[in-house]
C-alpha cells in the first residue's frame, strides 16, 4: 500500500486550538512532531491541565497501525514510576486518535542544552540515573521506548527528570514478526541503535544505546555521529565507532566515560544487558563529594513556560523592574536622578572607550585577583573546574561557620569570576559559558552574605544578578529575590514588598534556601 508523505500530510493538519474533544478543551498547541501534535488542554471533569497528543491523520488511515497504537499506548499507560510521564487516557473523538498524558512544566533536555551548553558531570550522571530508573520499570513490564532522545527527556523545575512518549513504545511480548513499516522507521536517526537501523529485533538494550548517544551529547555538546542525510547517519550507527570520550573530555571521571562508551557499543551483547545493570553501574560513579539530587537540582531551576516570552512581555518586565528600582523615590527626583545618572554613565563610557582604544596590552590583574591568588586559592584549568573546586571546598565545611572559613568561602566563589573574566575568552561560546558559571558563583556568594548578614555585600551581588539579560531569567529572579531579603532586613519594607510582587509568579525558580528566606518575610507580612 502506498503511504502518503508525512511531511505533506503534516502541513494539511489543522490547528485544533479551542476545539472540545470529549472531556478535553484544547487551549494551545505546544509542539508538532513527525507523528503527532501536542496541545495543552483542560480536562473539564477533573479541572486539570493535561498534554493532549493527537495522531497525524495520514497515520490514522492505516487501521492495523491504529489498533497497534492504541494497544501499545494502553500497555505503556500501566507504567507507574516517578520518572515516567503518566498516560491518563488513550481514545478517539470525532475521528481524531489521541493520547492524554501528564502535563510537565519545564523544558526538555534539548532546550536545556541549547540554553546552557554541556551539562556538569554531576547533572549528567543524575539525568542518566533517573532515565535509567524509568527504563528499568518499563523493561520489567516488557515495554521498550525505542525513541530515547533529548526531546523526550523532560526536566522539571523541582529537579525531577521525566521520560515522555512511552505511548509510542513497543511491547516485547507481542509477536515480533508483526513489526510494521511504521515500527521499523520509528525512532530518530541521531539516536537509533544499529539493530533498529537494520530492522532487527529490539529489546531494552536498544534504549540503553540511545541513552548512551544522548549522554555523549550531554557531555560533549554534540552527538557522536553527524551527517547531512538520515541514511548517512544510519550507516554511521552501524559501521562507525563513536569518538572516545576520554580524549574529548579528559577532565571527566574515567568511570563515567567508560560507562557512556559501553552504552554505545555496536553489538547489544557488548552493552549493559539491562537497565538494572546500568543503574548499578551509574550508582557507583562518584563525580563530586557530598552531592545529592536536592543540592544538584538548584542548578536545574528551569524557565518552564516562561521561556517563550514575547517581545512585549519582555518590555513589560523591563519596565516593571525599572519602576521597582525607582519605586520609593519621589517622581520629581526620579527624573533628575535618571538624567544625572545617564550623564555620569555617558561620560564614564566615553572615558572607558578611549582608554580601551589606546590600551594595547591586556587589562592589568585586579587587586582582588591578586588577593585571591595570594590567599592560596588555586586556579583551575576551566571556569567549570573553578566552580566545582569552590563547590567542593565550601561543601567540606568552609561554609561560613567561622570568620576564617567564611572569608575563604568568599574568596573561593569570587575566584570563578576573577580567574576567568569573560573579556579574556577566546570565542563567543566561551563567553557564554563563563558568564553562566560566574552567575552561579555569584548566586552562591549572595547566599553566603545573607547567612552572614552582610547586607551591603549581598545587595551588590543581587543587584548585579537582577540586572542581567532577560534571557537569563532564572538569575534575574534570584537577584530580585535576594534584593527582597536585603531590603526587608535593612528596614526598607516598601521596596521588599515590590520585589516580592515581582517574583511571586516565579517562586518555583528559587532554591530551597532562598524560598525559606522569602517565606519568612511573607509570614511576617501576612501571618496575621
Amino acid at each position: 500500500m502506498e503511504t502518503s508523505d508525512p511531511t505533506t500530510a503534516q502541513t494539511e493538519i489543522p490547528d485544533l486550538t479551542s476545539r472540545v474533544l470529549g472531556d478535553y478543551k484544547l487551549l494551545r498547541r505546544l509542539g508538532r512532531g513527525g507523528m503527532a501534535d501536542v496541545y495543552l488542554a483542560k480536562q473539564k471533569s477533573l479541572s486539570r491541565q493535561v498534554a493532549f497528543k493527537t495522531l497525524h491523520s495520514n497515520l490514522a488511515l492505516d487501521r492495523k497501525y491504529v489498533e497497534r497504537f492504541h494497544r501499545e499506548a494502553m500497555a505503556a499507560a500501566g507504567l507507574n514510576q516517578a520518572n515516567i510521564v503518566q498516560i491518563y487516557e488513550v481514545g478517539e473523538a470525532e475521528g481524531i486518535h489521541f493520547i492524554v498524558q501528564e502535563y510537565i512544566r519545564g523544558q526538555n533536555l534539548k532546550q536545556y542544552m541549547q540554553r546552557h551548553g554541556v551539562l556538569d558531570p554531576v547533572l549528567a550522571v543524575n539525568v542518566i540515573r533517573q532515565v535509567t530508573a524509568a527504563l528499568q520499570v518499563a523493561a520489567d513490564s516488557g515495554v521498550i521506548h525505542r525513541d530515547i532522545k533529548p526531546e523526550n527527556i523532560m526536566l522539571t523545575p523541582s529537579g525531577e527528570v521525566k521520560v515522555t512518549d512511552f505511548g509510542l513504545a513497543r511491547v516485547t511480548h507481542e509477536n515480533k514478526t508483526e513489526l510494521t513499516q511504521v515500527g521499523v522507521t520509528m525512532g530518530t536517526p541521531l539516536y537509533m541503535s544499529p539493530e533498529q537501523v537494520e530492522g532487527n529485533p529490539v529489546d531494552a538494550r536498544t534504549d540503553i544505546y540511545s541513552l548512551g548517544i544522548t549522554s555523549f551529547q550531554m557531555l560533549v555538546g554534540r552527538p557522536p555521529f553527524e551527517a547531512e542525510t538520515p541514511l548517512a547517519l544510519a550507516i554511521q550507527h552501524v559501521k562507525k565507532q563513536p569518538p572516545r570520550l576520554t580524549k574529548l573530555r579528559p577532565d571527566l571521571p574515567r568511570e563515567l566515560c567508560e560507562l557512556v562508551q559501553k552504552m554505545m557499543a555496536k553489538k547489544p551483547i557488548d552493552r549493559f544487558q539491562s537497565p538494572g545493570e546500568l543503574l548499578k553501574a551509574v550508582r557507583r560513579i562518584q563525580v563530586e563529594p557530598n552531592s545529592d539530587w536536592a543540592t544538584i537540582a538548584e542548578t536545574l531551576r528551569l524557565h518552564g513556560d516562561k521561556s517563550s516570552f514575547t517581545h512585549h512581555e519582555q518590555l513589560a518586565e523591563t519596565r516593571k523592574l525599572e519602576s521597582l528600582i525607582l519605586g520609593h523615590i519621589p517622581r520629581w527626583w526620579q527624573s533628575r536622578k535618571l538624567w544625572f545618572t545617564n550623564g555620569i554613565l555617558m561620560i564614564a563610557g566615553i572615558g572607558l572607550g578611549l582608554a580601551m582604544a589606546f590600551a594595547n596590552p591586556p587589562p592589568p590583574v585586579l587587586p582582588e585577583a591578586r588577593l585571591i591568588a595570594n590567599s592560596g586559592v588555586p586556579k583551575q584549568e576551566t571556569v567549570v573546574d573553578q566552580y566545582r573546586w569552590a563547590y567542593t571546598m565550601v561543601g567540606r565545611g568552609n561554609n561560613g561557620n567561622s570568620d576564617r572559613s567564611s572569608a575563604r568561602a568568599e574568596l573561593a566563589w569570587k575566584s570563578v569570576k576573577e580567574y576567568f573574566p569573560p573579556y579574556q575568552a577566546q570565542s563567543h561560546a566561551e563567553v557564554v559559558t563563563r558568564n553562566l558559571w560566574i552567575r552561579r558563583a555569584e548566586e552562591r556568594l549572595g547566599e553566603l552574605y545573607l547567612r552572614n548578614r552582610e547586607w551591603e555585600k549581598a545587595h551588590e551581588v543581587y543587584n548585579s544578578l537582577a540586572m542581567v539579560e532577560k534571557s537569563e531569567r532564572r538569575f534575574h529572579i534570584v537577584g530580585c529575590a535576594g534584593l527582597a531579603v536585603v531590603f526587608y532586613n535593612k528596614g526598607d519594607h516598601d521596596s521588599a514588598r515590590n520585589m516580592l510582587f515581582l517574583i511571586e509568579p516565579d517562586m518555583d525558580l528559587l532554591n530551597d534556601f532562598m524560598k525559606f528566606e522569602i517565606e519568612m518575610i511573607l509570614e511576617d507580612y501576612f501571618g496575621d
